[in-house]
């Protein structure tokens, strides 16, 4: 469903952005917003207490001007709404500013759905983009140290400026022990969810996304991934920075690391564990020189991608350690259920349940 009126008739109202290496990615449901407008140091505190409750590194720091540049272009973008991306601001259309579109090409976006105080989660609130796989891992991405906000506008890209580990290591999403994550999870972004990458139907209904964020590792690839639960192991996909298809380039939507996909939904209040292998790209490739005329001197050029690496002509590049986790999550219980019945009527089989 659409709640954008200026976007009726697309199958998902996400939107995304490229922005450098990564696409910026919104998500719009069609979901009533909270009463009230949340202030960007609520956000950015409920994000702090997500990432902390999992593991990651939280303490990021709020910047003032960043909150305006959101609240600019989410001003831009309810006088642009025919715009063919809501992240990129035209210099000469209504409401156009500079500091609004920084914002716009460096954050994610939702429409229709804002942060919310909410009892599932360790944290206490609803993250708007919960069930946007790729703007969630932009989000959660280690790296990400200062953010700003304003309903609904996000900064992510702009904000990856937190200084790596000595030696590089894999986080995930959920963290290791906790009881939170949903079994099932029907994936919900434009232009794609991971899911057609991997053989399935977008709009699947399937597993949570399992994060595997890597933090100090730059860009890579899973080597391998499992998941095991109460009746052994599982069928599980995966996608991560190398991940292209007919569809677009996944791979460099994603912060560095890689998903799992289980293909079918999970067991509720059960145990899982899981392992990934990550093996980092090489980041400085040596490109063979091209063949010199007669009497010159020709140089070996580089290619930079990530981890930077000063090589001496004819020298060859090594490629970095793989780095293996092992986690364990426990699913979330299902939920409630609450009996409607008519009065006199409480346990009899006339009354009709439903979820709540």
């Amino acid at each position: 469903m659409i709640c954008d009126p200026s976007w009726t008739g697309r199958r998902s109202s996400a939107r995304r952005l490229l922005n450098g290496s990564i696409l910026a990615i919104a998500l719009a449901l069609c979901v009533s917003p909270a009463a009230g407008a949340v202030t960007p140091g609520q956000a950015i505190s409920w994000l702090d207490a997500q990432r902390a409750a999992n593991g990651i590194p939280a303490g990021i720091a709020e910047d003032t001007e960043w909150n305006e540049g959101c609240r600019l272009h989410m001003a831009w973008y309810a006088k642009n709404r025919t715009a063919s991306n809501p992240h990129i601001e035209t210099p000469g259309t209504p409401g156009y500013t500079t500091t609004g579109a920084f914002a716009g090409a460096h954050a994610v976006l939702a429409f229709g759905v804002d942060w919310a105080r909410s009892s599932a989660y360790p944290w206490r609130a609803s993250d708007p983009w919960e069930s946007a796989p790729i703007h969630l891992m932009q989000l959660l991405a280690p790296e990400l140290s200062v953010s700003g906000f304003s309903p609904v506008c996000m900064i992510t890209s702009g904000g990856y400026q937190r200084i790596p580990p000595a030696e590089p290591e894999l986080l995930t999403y959920p963290g290791n022990g906790t009881r939170f994550i949903y079994a099932t999870e029907q994936a919900d972004e434009w232009p794609f969810t991971p899911a057609p990458f991997v053989g399935l139907r977008q709009g699947a209904t399937t597993g949570p996304y399992l994060f595997v964020l890597g933090w100090g590792t730059g860009n890579g690839r899973l080597t391998s991934a499992s998941l095991k639960g109460p009746k052994g192991p599982l069928q599980v996909r995966t996608v991560d920075n190398s991940t292209t298809g007919p569809l677009g380039d996944l791979g460099s939507y994603m912060p560095p690391g890689g998903m799992l996909i289980p293909v079918k939904p999970l067991t509720p209040a059960s145990t899982y564990t899981a392992t990934a292998t990550f093996a980092p790209s090489p980041a400085v490739i040596e490109r063979p020189a091209a063949p010199a005329e007669a009497g010159t001197i020709s140089f070996p050029s580089y290619e930079i991608t990530g981890n930077l690496q000063e090589l001496s002509p004819g020298e060859s590049q090594t490629a970095p350690t793989p780095l293996s986790v092992s986690w364990s999550f426990r699913t979330a219980a299902a939920p409630r259920r609450s009996t409607r019945c008519r009065a006199g009527r409480t346990h009899r089989a006339s009354c009709r349940s439903q979820e709540r």
